[in-house]
């Protein structure tokens, strides 16, 4: 089995309406995309993750949000959607690529800084191969990345949101890690220009991602 890692960018620059209104604001970031799937009706659901102001989000989702339903969960800089959708005619067709050639995805799918979705595709060669003549005119695809899956090596890392991995590598230059620890939760907030809380939250749910992955 391989895989390859890559990043999405719609020509228009968004999936769906709610993404074009977040694009906008620059003192808010989409993180990642934890699940995504459609339903026998031709709807889709996803969980995905905002960063910024909580509130701010969440007047944007009212505000934008075209969903059928959804939940939201907030955290300290951080919103979670659970939303059911009509998906645009350009997410029908990225999920017409999933059913029809049944190849996996590993997730969380993360936004790099430039907005562009990171996916990785599991699958074997002529899969793969198949994939990438499939994919719509409309969407740049760009390679980063390719070799033999192996679940829960060195692709570790890459469960990580880009904003998880910039405060990690913040806490570990700053010392975090090292024993003795030579910096706290506030030492990292003010490199990377976060709250003491936020880099709290963060740190937590690196260390249960990473540990949960590690420890059988």
């Amino acid at each position: 089995m391989r895989f390859v890692t890559g990043t999405l960018r719609p020509d228009e620059g968004a999936f769906q309406p709610l993404d074009a209104a977040l694009l906008e604001e620059s003192e808010v970031r989409r993180e990642a995309v934890h699940h995504l799937d459609r339903l026998a009706d031709g709807t889709a659901v996803a969980m995905f993750e905002v960063s910024g102001d909580p509130d701010r989000i969440v007047e944007l989702f009212e505000k934008h949000n075209e969903a059928i339903g959804h939940q939201t969960t907030r955290g300290d800089g951080t919103v979670l959607f659970h939303s059911h959708f009509e998906p645009t005619p350009l997410v029908d067709r990225l999920l017409d690529l999933m059913e029809e050639y049944e190849f996996a995805l590993d997730m969380p799918m993360t936004f790099t800084d430039d907005g562009r979705l990171r996916v990785t595709i599991i699958a074997n060669d002529a899969t793969i191969s198949e994939v990438f003549a499939s994919v719509p005119e409309d969407i740049h695809f760009e390679v980063e990345r390719t070799g033999e899956y192996e679940a829960g090596s060195g692709r570790i890392f890459s469960l990580l949101t880009e904003r998880q991995r910039e405060v990690l590598r913040a806490a570990i230059e700053c010392g975090y890690y090292r024993e003795p620890r030579e910096a706290t939760h506030a030492d990292v907030a003010d490199a990377i220009g976060l709250t003491a809380t936020t880099v709290g939250e963060h740190l937590r749910r690196i260390e249960a991602t990473l540990m949960n992955e590690i420890v059988p």
